[in-house]
This record gives C-alpha cells, structure tokens and sequence, in this order.
C-alpha cells in the first residue's frame, strides 16, 4: 500500500486531541465558575415589621375633594418602607 491509497492516520489523531482538549477546556470553565453567593443575613437588628393597618373608618363614597382629602389623611403610610434597609444587599 502506499500513502497515496491510504490518507492516514495523522489528522483522525488531530482531530481527536483537539476534540479532547476542547472537552477538558469546557469542564475546567465549568468547574471555575463561582457558586452564586449568599446573601449575609444580620439577625442581630431584627425588629418586628408593623403591619399596615386598615383605615380607621372606611373611606366615604363621595368624589368631593374634601372627602377625599380627609380618606389620604386616615391612610397610614409611615410603615411603607419597613423592610428596605437591605434593600441594596437583595439586589446584588
């Protein structure tokens, strides 16, 4: 036989070195990648979060701006924000 009749063998063993080093790059990518964090809890500052009450009288069915004036007053929006001091910790 000459090497004219048979192509050989060489580039089936490149082929499969270069296969093989591809897969090997591949697991090494995955096996580096970093585990997503967690997030660090501080239980230390744990204060009970108030719950939003319900409005002392229901609000009136009038479309008056007065009334509807005196339903916002009633309206307790100072616990709104309860809860956000981690706020930029969650996020990340």
């Amino acid at each position: 036989m000459s090497a004219e009749q048979n192509p050989g063998v060489g580039p089936l063993i490149g082929s499969i070195i270069i296969v093989l080093i591809l897969l090997l790059g591949g697991y090494y990518s995955l096996k580096t990648i970093p585990s997503p964090a967690q997030v660090p809890v501080d239980n230390s500052n744990n204060q009970p979060v108030p719950v939003i009450s319900a409005p002392i009288k229901p609000p009136q069915a009038s479309t008056e701006i007065k009334d509807i004036e005196a339903d916002a007053k009633d309206v307790n929006v100072a616990s709104l924000d309860s809860g956000l001091e981690n706020l930029d910790l969650l996020i990340q």
